[in-house]
């Protein structure tokens, strides 16, 4: 699913991919739900269970969509263009069980993950989410409750939410360190290049 421009969400399964792109009117979420649900009903049966991408370029209303997708796709890669406000509204469905006492989370299955890293109070955000969903994780481990449902994540994808043209800034190396100390071998990315340590992989193949 893909959200182009201001408002439209776009989503990849396999070869199939849909649009809900600029709506004039936005439809309410509930709206979105049945018209995806009879396109879901109508291919392959095993269409949910493929792996899925998200992007997000505009949220609106339709937050709520997300953990209504995590019950019907297989959602394992989400990225997000979404303003400021927005993203906030993502990171913090991300970072704690869709209801108070539950084992379920917002796109369990998520494995990569692609976010803005619009100003420096999301980066403590991010921290606490990526936290939050692999202490789960560890927890459910140790106490050996079976399977976990919910999915570490591979690759941690940021850039910067540049704004009118402004430089990149460099990597903060604290910043990208403790991501790395708490991702569970996840892969660590920033603007494009890999994560290694003190150094990018890029200066250690010189």
């Amino acid at each position: 699913i893909d959200l182009l421009g201001y408002m439209g969400w776009r989503i990849r399964v396999d070869m199939t991919s849909i649009h809900i792109e600029n709506p004039e009117v936005e439809p309410v979420p509930r709206h979105v739900e049945e018209i995806l649900s009879w396109v879901f009903r109508r291919q392959d049966e095993h269409f949910n269970t493929l792996p899925t991408s998200l992007v997000i370029r505009g949220l609106g209303q339709y937050d709520e969509l997300i953990p209504w997708l995590s019950s019907n796709l297989r959602v394992t890669n989400l990225t997000s263009g979404a303003r400021v406000s927005e993203q906030w509204n993502i990171i913090s469905l991300l970072s704690r069980p869709v209801a108070p006492m539950s084992n379920e989370w917002a796109l369990s299955d998520l494995e990569i993950i692609d976010l803005c890293v619009f100003e420096e109070a999301a980066k403590s955000e991010i921290l606490k989410m990526v936290e939050a969903r692999h202490s789960f994780i560890r927890t459910v481990e140790d106490q050996g409750r079976g399977n976990v449902t919910l999915k570490q994540f591979k690759d941690i994808r940021l850039h910067e939410g540049r704004i009118n043209g402004s430089e990149s800034e460099a990597a903060d190396a604290e910043f990208l360190g403790a991501l790395d100390k708490i991702g569970r071998g996840a892969e660590i990315w920033w603007e494009g290049v890999k994560w290694a340590g003190a150094r990018t992989e890029a200066e250690l193949v010189v």
